[in-house]
């Protein structure tokens, strides 16, 4: 039996300066390319006739594809979130909490559960990597 495996994961975001600094200067992923999706396609796709700038961003078998709404586009990500192994958890809070994003610091009797936002409101779980 073949397995299944994750490709990519897309989100949105309303500014490229602020996912470049989010997921390659907070997160540390790597900005592999980027593309143009026609506002025909983007119809056909997720039936939202408007054009999207998509940066494409990778670390190790992880990758995300970063969708640029120039323009405020209504989202609710309710309880859609995205959770991720990291080997520095600490310094990733820390970088967050410098560039004023939000912080969710949960005690529980064994670990800390720990979330955070980007700057489009899109949120990661961050679970330290057991090396």
């Amino acid at each position: 039996m073949k397995k299944i495996y994750l490709n990519h994961l897309g989100l949105l975001n309303f500014s490229e300066d602020e996912a470049r600094k989010f997921y390659h200067g907070i997160l540390g992923l790597d900005e592999q390319y980027d593309f143009d999706l026609k506002p025909a396609e983007s119809e056909l796709i997720f039936g939202i006739r408007r054009p999207f700038r998509v940066l494409v961003f990778s670390k190790n078998n992880f990758k995300l594809e970063i969708f640029i709404a120039r323009k405020a586009i209504e989202f609710k990500p309710a309880v859609n979130h995205i959770c991720l192994n990291v080997p520095n958890r600490s310094d990733i809070i820390r970088r967050c909490k410098e560039n004023g994003l939000k912080v969710v610091e949960i005690e529980r009797p064994d670990k800390v559960t720990v979330f955070v936002n980007d700057f489009a409101g899109n949120i990661f779980e961050l679970k330290e990597e057991k090396i």
